[in-house]
């Protein structure tokens, strides 16, 4: 989680001087869209020559998996289809990722780097949370003891940059007297 949490914030960083470098100076519109379709399209290939063969061997073991059947009534027509099961679960989760990826990318673009990477490490402790009080597994000591770190540091930055908007509002306010 470290190694991706500076990854990240690295990241955050090149994307931030790139959103001030080609936003649209007319409307101050940036152009996010634009960085999570290249970034998903050129790290594709990557991803296909790093995985080798493995990877149409996964999505043959897929395709031959168990069945389920999606059946739809309608007035007089009974349609029964049998697909896959795994598919319908892979894509359930391709959908829900591209939102959670639109969202920090989107979010991206309208907030600071430091704020986007606090949030995006919020949500990783809360699922880690919600996992493991799912799965029926016990929070560890080092585990609580992170959390709470965590939590503290959102707490103390959002405390921190509340006050340094409210010196600014003042600061603006004492300019126009």
């Amino acid at each position: 989680i470290s190694c991706g949490l500076l990854a990240g914030s690295s990241l955050g960083h090149v994307q931030g001087y790139l959103y001030s470098k080609y936003e649209n100076k007319e409307t101050g519109e940036k152009p996010y869209h634009e960085f999570m379709y290249y970034l998903h399209i050129l790290s594709l290939p990557v991803m296909l020559y790093s995985e080798g063969g493995e990877f149409w061997n996964q999505i043959n073991s897929i395709s031959n998996g168990e069945q389920s059947i999606i059946r739809i009534s309608w007035q007089e027509i009974d349609l029964s289809i049998s697909v896959p099961k795994i598919p319908l679960i892979f894509a359930a989760v391709i959908l829900c990722n591209y939102g959670g990826v639109y969202s920090a990318y989107a979010l991206s673009a309208n907030v600071s780097a430091v704020t986007l990477n606090i949030l995006l490490t919020l949500r990783k402790v809360f699922t880690i949370a919600l996992s493991t009080h799912y799965l029926g597994t016990n929070f560890h000591a080092y585990q609580w003891c992170g959390s709470t770190l965590v939590f503290a540091g959102a707490l103390i930055y959002t405390f921190a940059s509340q006050d340094r908007k409210q010196e600014r509002f003042e600061d603006e306010k004492l300019k126009k007297a």
